[in-house]
């Protein structure tokens, strides 16, 4: 049976967070080039920067004819400080159209790898927001805790009530401890995500940001503030009772070790390449310049690395794309 078909005339925003330098620049510039080498819908998605940090509001003369397909929000024109760069995360939402059928809220260091009509699909007809979970735990003065508990207490101090932890963390709960084959020993969480990939219809997305925005300065209070917006959506969807779904890792695939030994079957079938960790490139150099590109592209790597590798050869023709 082929795969669902899909309408021509389905529209999707795409949103992604960034600071104004040549790394995001070229990671969004490439984000842009792997949806046009998906034809159809993909290449007809509304791509949007949303770019704090900045000096002028004007994009660089190199990068101008790289982002002729990508509309530019500059994000906190009052310059108020943004440490956790939560002005372009939450200015995403706010920028997402009113009438697009489908969003997605990703990071810029990501690679759309293949079509994924099903899923599309699959959102449009049962209305519920996917993502796919996080790594781990997330740090509470430094150290990660039990899952269990922590929810428990933010939780009953956010909500005043605790939360159904129905997922499980993608990893485990450190990155330090003894990888968890079996995904029911990991442990366990709401719909606690990374914010690599989520995807959902406008009004959800919107309705979740204003919610999210609402409770993320009382988690500050209780978890590490790089952490508060994350921990905050979780809240958030369960506050409002909204439709989640934890998506399999091929729609965040990191590019680390783990995830193959973990979740062996994805590695075949990934559709978004989240390219976060930095064994063979440095991602703010990859797309940046010529010497990072070709050292990358010709270096024997393998797993997800090699994957990733073998898409960009096959969009960019292994030449350099942003000369």
């Amino acid at each position: 049976m082929g795969a669902p078909k899909l309408k021509n005339k389905i529209s999707i925003d795409v949103l992604m967070p960034g600071s104004a330098n040549d790394h995001f620049f070229s990671t969004i510039a490439f984000a842009r080039m792997s949806l046009d080498a998906l034809g159809g819908i993909f290449a007809d998605a509304r791509l949007v920067a949303v770019l704090g940090e900045w000096d002028k509001a004007e994009i660089p003369l190199r990068w101008q004819k790289h982002f002729q397909n990508i509309e530019v929000v500059w994000s906190n024109p009052e310059k108020r400080p943004n440490p956790t760069f939560a002005a372009q995360h939450f200015d995403r939402f706010d920028n997402i159209r009113e009438d697009a059928d489908l969003a997605i809220i990703c990071d810029a260091d990501v690679c759309f790898m293949r079509r994924f009509s099903d899923l599309i699909l699959d959102v449009l007809r049962d209305d519920f927001i996917g993502g796919v979970m996080a790594h781990y735990h997330f740090p509470i003065q430094g150290e990660r805790g039990d899952p269990e508990l922590d929810w428990g207490r933010i939780s009953n101090a956010v909500l005043g009530r605790p939360v159904a932890l129905e997922h499980r963390y993608l990893f485990g709960r450190a990155p330090d401890l003894y990888p968890l084959f079996d995904e029911f020993q990991r442990p366990r969480a709401p719909f606690y995500i990374n914010y690599g990939f989520m995807i959902g219809k406008p009004q959800r997305l919107k309705a979740l940001a204003a919610r999210e925005k609402e409770l993320t300065s009382t988690v500050e209070s209780l978890v590490e503030p790089y952490f508060a917006a994350q921990v905050a959506l979780a809240l958030a969807c369960d506050d409002l009772g909204l439709k989640t779904r934890s998506l399999p890792a091929r729609y965040n695939y990191p590019n680390r070790p783990e995830t193959r030994l973990l979740h062996p079957g994805e590695l075949a079938q990934i559709v978004v390449m989240h390219y976060m960790y930095e064994e063979n490139f440095r991602r703010s150099r990859l797309f940046a310049n010529k010497a990072d590109f070709a050292t990358f592209t010709n270096m024997r790597v393998r797993g997800g690395d090699a994957v990733f590798q073998s898409k960009i050869k096959s969009i960019t023709s292994s030449t350099y794309p942003f000369d």
